[in-house]
């Protein structure tokens, strides 16, 4: 892991700066690999410690690489706060009559990381767990707007 921190430091430095990078898909792969492992870093950060489930540590240790489960997206930020984190589970809840009864096991994980100029959000899905993120038009309740949460700081 001291390789990937090495390799995506020139790049994530300069986006942090606020600079203009082209990524090709090499660099595109070591920030991706970064934020993955962030999120997962940053679980042993919390209160109360939520540990990273195990299998994803392990694809990460033989594949070099989060599993295709995770999901992360970059863009540029121009905001006040220059370091920004907050991380939590993904938990599903199924809705029955009045009363909501949410699940026990985490289905995932959601990082929003704000460094300098660069922000970042990872969303990480448990296998077999909740499964692909569903569209407002798959799921007419995600659409109205009293269930949408932004999910910049």
């Amino acid at each position: 892991m001291a390789n990937l921190e090495e390799s995506a430091l020139p790049l994530l430095q300069k986006m942090m700066m606020g600079r203009i990078v082209s990524l090709d898909p090499h660099g595109q792969s070591l920030v991706a690999k970064w934020l993955a492992l962030r999120a997962l870093v940053f679980r042993y950060f919390a209160e109360p410690i939520a540990e990273p489930e195990r299998e994803w540590l392990d694809y990460f240790y033989v594949h070099q690489l989060p599993p295709p489960t995770c999901y992360q997206w970059i863009t540029a930020y121009n905001g006040k706060k220059t370091f920004h984190h907050a991380g939590n589970d993904i938990v599903v809840s199924r809705v029955r009559g009045k009363a909501t009864e949410p699940s026990h096991t985490p289905h995932g994980i959601l990082m929003t990381l704000v460094l300098g100029y660069l922000a970042a959000k990872v969303i990480w899905i448990r296998k077999g767990g909740a499964g692909r993120p569903r569209s407002p038009r798959a799921c007419p309740r995600l659409a109205r707007q009293e269930h949408r949460r932004d999910l910049a700081p």
